[in-house]
């Protein structure tokens, strides 16, 4: 074999190397950036699957007769976040040892503004969560931006279809 086939193949060799380390670096920042927007491995398909919000309108309000709302799904105030979620699951608390303390077996669930408190409460910790790792949630989603356009156009198309077929 001659010199510039072993060079070749030593360059071949190492772009393949390098699409596959393209890869897995790929699929490290997508699974950490899942965690880091609150997901969790799904046991089922062993995917990591982002948590969503679980009310489709986040206006919040302390007081339920209050006129002034603020939406837990965009608020960067992470204050008020904190006090929100002190706020619902003491309300949710409350309101169940009331129910044990009054004898009933049977009782509805919590509700704050038509919604479950434990809806809130998901909702708000989620919120919390994303505001706290909106840096890194930042870099990650930039490195991947980066990396992708080392991808070629089959690459990416595979990519898409198979978050496509993660979703459906």
């Amino acid at each position: 074999m001659s010199r510039t086939n072993n060079n070749t193949q030593a360059l071949v060799m190492s772009k393949a190397q390098l699409q596959t380390t393209l890869q897995k670096s790929l699929k490290k920042i997508n699974v950490e950036l899942v965690n880091l927007y609150g997901g969790y491995m799904n046991p089922e398909t062993g995917k990591p699957e982002i948590r969503n919000f679980k009310l489709i309108a986040g206006n919040f309000k302390m007081n339920e007769n209050d006129s002034n709302n603020i939406n837990i799904h965009t608020t960067e105030d992470l204050s008020y976040l904190i006090k929100a979620y002190g706020h619902m699951t003491r309300i949710d608390k409350e309101y169940i040892d009331s129910a044990i303390e009054l004898g009933l077996k049977e009782f509805p669930v919590c509700k704050w503004l038509t919604a479950e408190a434990s809806l809130w409460i998901h909702d708000i910790r989620l919120r919390i969560f994303q505001i706290v790792n909106k840096d890194k949630i930042q870099k990650l989603e930039s490195a991947k931006a980066k990396l992708t356009t080392f991808l070629s156009e089959d690459e990416r198309l595979r990519a898409t279809l198979q978050e496509i077929a993660d979703l459906i």
